[in-house]
């Protein structure tokens, strides 16, 4: 999936990446090397404890230029550059990417007044949600949030950033996405990459 990843980044314009390993992360560099194979400068920060998904960037030399952060467990067909030309023109310090997913209650659902009458019940409804797909873009200013060495997630980070008043935007994704940190989901990636692997490399369906 990491050198999935890596291609895609290349076929969108990404020259230069830094991987944020931790446990095992030896594993990663070996096989990754300093990314030429892969037509990439790849460089490593090293995390000597578990620092969350944002906790990271706080090891990052000083950085001038707008960023992407993307988890290293995601399969999708975004467009990475789409991507960013959307989070420049929104202006925002932060752009999340979402995609939408629906949830399903199992029991009929009620309303009620405050006078303890229903005003309304529907059975085992389907609601939408946009689900964060764990991909960023993001200001260079943002890295002045996030202390170095300290353990941080997203949510937090973000709610610090609309706290300040700064603009968090989010980049909805109609295409291809699964996160495969449950082992189901994980199967279904392995099955839908089988079907379809010229779809995830070129962004084009065969």
């Amino acid at each position: 999936m990491i050198s999935l990843l890596l291609q895609q980044l290349r076929r969108d314009g990404v020259s230069e990446i830094t991987l944020a390993v931790g446990h095992r992360g030896n594993l990663l560099e070996d096989y990754i090397g300093d990314g030429s194979s892969f037509g990439l400068t790849v460089n490593y920060q090293r995390e000597q404890s578990p620092l969350g998904t944002a906790g990271p960037l706080g090891l990052m030399s000083q950085q001038s230029d707008r960023f992407l952060v993307c988890n290293g467990d995601v399969l999708t067909t975004l467009n990475f550059a789409g991507f960013a030309a959307f989070h420049r023109n929104l202006g925002s310090a932060l752009t999340l990417a979402v995609h939408q997913r629906e949830w399903s209650v199992d029991l009929g659902v009620v309303e009620m007044n405050g006078e303890g009458l229903i005003g309304s019940f529907e059975e085992k409804p389907v609601r939408p949600y946009l689900a964060n797909m764990g991909i960023y873009m993001a200001e260079p200013r943002i890295l002045d949030l996030v202390p170095e060495n300290t353990a941080m997630d997203f949510p937090t980070l973000i709610d610090r950033l609309i706290s300040m008043g700064e603009k968090v935007g989010a980049y909805k994704f109609d295409g291809y996405f699964r996160d495969v940190g449950r082992p189901e989901d994980y199967q279904q990636a392995q099955e839908d990459f089988k079907q379809e692997s010229a779809w995830f490399l070129t962004g084009e369906r065969g």
